[in-house]
């Protein structure tokens, strides 16, 4: 049986056992500050990170195509990560630790949030009904509504003896950890570099894996 762990637990002050802290650099995109660099510390480890692509989610809603986040992806090996759209993902294998961070254009509400994870873990045959899975959203559902100018970051950990974690930490300094079994970060990192669920989640895959985009 999968174990499920919560290892971090924010406290009132906003202080936790893990954080995430970008280091914003000199250019924007879409009125975001880009990171430069990442130091994340999870309990008592600590990893720098370097950004590895960066894009704009758009999702069509009615007649509109909103601007939802602009997503940033990082490494510890920017080397050993594929920028094509077949070998991203399984690239992440190769690195000790990946996050994205989301920075939001806009109000979402969180059951908006978990239903496009939920149609992005589907568009990749990921089992929502695992142990891991479920730990991994009730952490999203626990964050509450994102407001416009909030941010989240999702950390992906290799441990060793083959378990890998994921944390999940608001801007609030929130944050919390599942340990999962091998896969784990494959499968939460497939809602952006797996199968797209929709024409926005494909067009943000190519440019997190290198596609240009036009800074501001």
């Amino acid at each position: 049986m999968q174990s499920l762990l919560w290892l971090a637990l924010a406290l009132s002050s906003g202080a936790a056992l893990a954080q995430f802290d970008a280091h914003p650099g000199a250019s924007s995109f879409h009125s975001v500050k880009l990171a430069d660099s990442v130091q994340a510390k999870i309990a008592d480890r600590s990893f720098s990170l370097s950004p590895v692509g960066y894009g704009i989610r758009i999702k069509h809603v009615f007649v509109v195509n909103a601007k939802v986040y602009v997503a940033e992806l990082f490494a510890t090996d920017q080397t050993k990560f594929t920028h094509t759209v077949a070998g991203a993902l399984s690239s992440l294998d190769g690195e000790k630790v990946v996050a994205m961070k989301l920075s939001f254009l806009r109000d979402v509400e969180e059951s908006k949030i978990r239903a496009s994870f939920r149609e992005g873990l589907l568009a990749n045959k990921v089992d929502i009904t695992n142990a891991d899975i479920r730990g991994f959203m009730d952490a999203v559902m626990a964050a509450g509504d994102i407001r416009e100018g909030a941010f989240f970051a999702i950390i992906g950990e290799h441990l060793e003896g083959g378990k890998e974690a994921i944390t999940f930490e608001n801007s609030k300094g929130k944050a919390s950890t599942v340990i999962g079994a091998p896969g784990f970060i494959r499968q939460i990192f497939s809602i952006w570099l797996g199968e797209s669920a929709d024409d926005g989640l494909a067009e943000l895959k190519k440019s997190l894996i290198g596609e240009k985009n036009e800074k501001s």
